[in-house]
């Protein structure tokens, strides 16, 4: 609401207060990261764990905090992680048996609340207007604002389906997915701002994978593949990994192409990385056989 500084001045009373309240502390480091005071937020987030170790709120502001600041340090991040979803999730986890049908098209949805001018809708149009239409059947769950930009009506125009969702519970759109069949379920948000993973901890197909929003892991045992590349994790940094990583040759990620730009719209970034478009496809399927013969992170 644009009160920040007001905000800050009733956290910090509260922590006058409750000093050895952890939840007080939190709430305080998350009002000061809203303001990008990092290494304030993160001394409050210390003091939080400090206080309760077990408190999965705090992990998850301090692993954000310490990205932010560059001090990211993987171990950290995977145990906040996945305290934050051991704890957060707790009960809410379903198994989901089935898969792809013989000689259908591999059914896919994208969730996210970004469907409209922002970065990660960028990046990812050319990619939704490339797939093989005889091959997958392509699907948005939009739970973010209905804005009517020029990136909104063209991804509506390039998804096969696009159903807007912002109003339905996580369980109204997990019983959604599942009576649309999905194969797959393609997360574009992680632990981002607006993310809602309560529902793919319920799991909206038999195949969760996270792509492009949040290169971190999750932590969740109901995320089964991330999407990246070499320089986003490098074989190094994949023993910090609760799902298998899909590393992509190239550039893990599509910026349009110049010559959309003149009808689309400008946008920021580099115009390498078109390849991707065919490997995302390989790594699609590769995603349907994964589980059935261990070759997940293999050409086909």
């Amino acid at each position: 609401m644009g009160r920040d500084a007001e905000a800050i001045a009733s956290f910090e009373a509260a922590v006058g207060v409750m000093p050895n309240s952890p939840e007080a502390n939190t709430l305080l480091g998350n009002a000061l990261r809203d303001l990008r005071r990092f290494k304030a937020a993160f001394l409050c987030y210390e003091r939080a764990v400090a206080l309760d170790v077990n408190y999965a709120a705090a992990y998850n502001g301090g692993g954000l905090a310490l990205f932010a600041l560059r001090h990211f340090k993987e171990a950290i991040q995977q145990k906040a992680a996945e305290r934050w979803t051991r704890e957060e999730m707790k009960g809410k986890t379903v198994p989901l048996a089935g898969g792809a049908q013989s000689g259908a098209r591999l059914r896919i949805g994208y969730f996210s609340s970004d469907f409209y001018q922002h970065a990660v809708a960028y990046q990812l149009a050319e990619v939704i207007e490339l797939h093989d239409r005889s091959k997958f059947e392509v699907s948005a769950f939009s739970f973010g604002p209905d804005t009517q930009d020029t990136m909104r009506r063209r991804l509506q125009a390039a998804f096969e389906h696009f159903l807007d969702v912002r109003e339905k519970s996580d369980e109204e759109i997990v019983h959604l997915a599942r009576d649309r069949q999905l194969d797959i379920a393609v997360d574009l948000k992680g632990y981002t701002q607006d993310a809602r993973p309560g529902r793919f901890a319920q799991r909206l197909a038999p195949l969760q994978v996270s792509y492009l929003g949040y290169p971190g892991t999750m932590g969740a045992s109901f995320m089964d593949y991330i999407v990246a590349d070499a320089a986003v994790i490098p074989v190094s940094s994949r023993e910090f990994y609760r799902e298998k990583v899909i590393s992509l040759p190239g550039c893990f990620f599509l910026v349009t192409a110049p010559h959309c730009l003149a009808r689309w719209g400008n946008a920021t970034g580099s115009y390498n990385c078109r390849r991707s478009v065919h490997t995302i496809k390989s790594a699609v399927r590769r995603l349907q056989f994964g589980p059935l013969c261990d070759r997940s992170i293999c050409p086909l």
